[in-house]
């Protein structure tokens, strides 16, 4: 067995490395200088389903009376949870569980697993929290075995939270963020030297590079455009310069991060995977002698946040994920030992990515990890793991579509009727589940199946955001634009008779009837109403006094005489109206 040796100037993907030469410890990894690094990758899976693997106790409500015993890898559908309640004289997550085989009740969090037929994994580049993160103040590196416990405790617990958060109406989802899946990046990402949005201890790297790198929250996280890709095929594994007597076979699924590109365009992605392979064995002479097979082999890992810059040939996008931009975890169990290791790497090499969405094929082949050189030696190891590997694309993003944005005419003073439609956004795999709207941050109502949501808006621009979510949970956002105008004037009324008598006016100066128009005005109403212009077109004088909205009439002018004035009325948005009224003269 090789030499294990302190690692306080050797990277730490190399000292990892040196685990995969039988090493059970490593010390040294609080001296690794990491100044660069501010992420790292934690895989949670999410399922509507669970499992428990070694049975466990079920019972009428969290730390509540016994009800019965559930068998080895019972199965059933989460009905509610997390709660905490007590157990053996601890706190811990409760979760209600109707097994498939019953009964139906409470049960410790710690006896269950996702099961498989509803599993959603979600690849998460999170920003290291501050006593890490060298641009927030920490001067700690991390070790492999801080990052796993961060992904399995406070992000597992973030995301558990923007699950619930999210997609509460749709039923309940169970979330892990297991020991297997923390990946250490040596990587920089700008928003990571920010500290995480409303206080939160957890945040992601900025996506989609925003003008502004600032770090996403989690919610953000659970419902993005994401294609997944089922894939098989070769894997060439090479440890310390030996090869397996026969080369794997690997198997897994892709997640290729990022909207579809468009037909002709280039666009740029992510993408993490989860794969496992055969069992390997090592030839008896090599550094592997005193136990050269490995079982319960897995590779999981991510790029960063469009790493891959995709172009189209030939009906296929082709990219490239460039040398130093995919992180990985490979875990793998000695055959003779019932404890697995972890060990971490980087690809050193490109790695070319394929997709054909019409064609719903993936390939994916290349360096996933490349050499990690340390000091020989002292006993570090280099390792290297090239894949081949091609599939099906079992689901594609949705494409939303919030419509065109558009004008409505405002109807009352609180604004006008709105419904928003989203009726027109398709999915290729025709699995749409849900649609979310909101106007900024505030959610209008909970997601519903229905892709109409009438709203009252006031007078005034709104942005409307459009989520669309599949039965996959791979989501795509739109937006649209609504402007309640008020562009319609005042409606004016005379309120005058058709004629008036010259006996109506007593004369000799005095007053004579008098007429108030009025006006209204749906919208903002009205915030000006005058009279003025008189002219009279019969043979005689008239005379008639406008003030403010009223015509009083001090003589007719005599029989035949036309009096008209004007009276325009102006709401509070400015728009006017005129309006000509007139009485005429006439023979008692």
């Amino acid at each position: 067995m090789r030499q294990c040796v302190a690692a306080s100037r050797v990277p730490v993907l190399a000292v990892l490395l040196t685990l995969l030469a039988g090493c059970d410890r490593v010390f040294g990894l609080d001296e690794v200088k990491l100044e660069e690094t501010n992420f790292y990758t934690c895989n949670c899976d999410c399922s509507r389903r669970v499992i428990a693997p070694l049975g466990g106790s079920v019972y009428t409500s969290p730390g509540g009376v016994f009800i019965s015993d559930v068998l080895l890898h019972a199965t059933g559908a989460i009905v509610d949870g997390p709660v905490a309640a007590p157990f053996n004289g601890q706190t811990v997550p409760w979760w209600q569980v109707s097994f498939d085989s019953g009964p139906s009740g409470w049960i410790v969090e710690s006896s269950l697993k996702n099961a498989p037929e509803t599993r959603v994994t979600k690849a998460s580049n999170v920003c290291l929290p501050a006593p890490y993160n060298p641009y927030l103040g920490g001067g700690g590196a991390p070790s492999f075995d801080d990052l796993q416990a961060l992904c399995s405790g406070v992000v597992a617990d973030e995301a558990q939270a923007a699950i619930d958060a999210q997609l509460a109406p749709l039923g309940k989802f169970f979330c892990e963020c297991g020991a297997r899946s923390a990946v250490v990046s040596d990587q920089f990402d700008a928003s990571c030297t920010q500290a995480c949005p409303d206080g939160k201890e957890v945040c992601l790297v900025a996506g989609f590079d925003p003008p502004d790198p600032t770090p996403a929250l989690f919610e953000n996280e659970v419902l993005q455009p994401v294609s997944v890709c089922t894939v098989s095929g070769d894997v060439q594994i090479s440890a310390g310069g030996r090869t397996p007597k026969r080369q794997p076979q690997a198997r897994g699924e892709l997640q290729v991060r990022g909207r579809p590109c468009a037909p002709g365009a280039a666009c740029a992605l992510g993408m993490s995977y989860q794969l496992t392979s055969d069992d390997i064995e090592f030839d008896s002479g090599s550094i592997f002698a005193s136990d050269p097979k490995f079982v319960d082999i897995g590779l999981s890992g991510a790029t960063e946040p469009d790493a891959i810059n995709m172009g189209s040939l030939l009906g296929f996008y082709l990219g490239e994920v460039r040398a130093n931009t995919a992180f990985s975890s490979l875990r793998a169990r000695r055959s003779t030992q019932l404890k697995g290791f972890y060990v971490a790497g980087r690809n050193t090499e490109g790695l070319a990515l394929a997709m054909n969405w019409p064609s719903r094929v993936c390939r994916v082949s290349g360096q996933l990890v490349g050499q990690a050189v340390g000091d020989g030696d002292e006993g570090t190891l280099d390792a290297q793991v090239d894949v081949a590997l091609d599939g099906l694309i079992v689901n594609q993003p949705p494409v939303p579509n919030a419509g065109l944005d558009r004008t409505v005419e405002c109807t009352s003073p609180s604004g006008a009727s709105v419904t928003l439609d989203a009726s027109g956004s398709t999915d290729a795999d025709g699995n749409l589940s849900f649609y979310e709207w909101r106007r900024g941050a505030q959610q209008l109502a909970a997601p519903s199946a229905s892709p109409l949501l009438t709203v009252q808006q006031a007078l005034g621009e709104q942005t409307y955001n459009l989520l669309v979510a599949d039965r996959g949970l791979s989501a795509d956002r739109d937006a649209v634009v609504v402007r309640v105008a008020d562009t319609t004037a005042p409606q004016i009324a005379c309120n005058a008779p058709a004629t008036v008598t010259p006996s109506d006016v007593p004369g000799k100066g005095f007053p004579g009837p008098s007429w108030t128009a009025t006006a209204t005005d749906a919208c903002t109403g009205v915030a000006s109403l005058t009279a003025s212009g008189v002219t009279c077109t019969g043979p005689g004088q008239c005379k008639a006094v406008p003030s403010g909205a009223t015509l009083t009439l001090y003589q007719t002018g005599g029989v035949g005489n036309v009096i008209r004035w004007t009276v325009q009325a102006r709401d509070a948005g400015g728009n006017t109206r005129q309006q000509t009224c007139e009485v005429r003269v006439v023979k008692k």
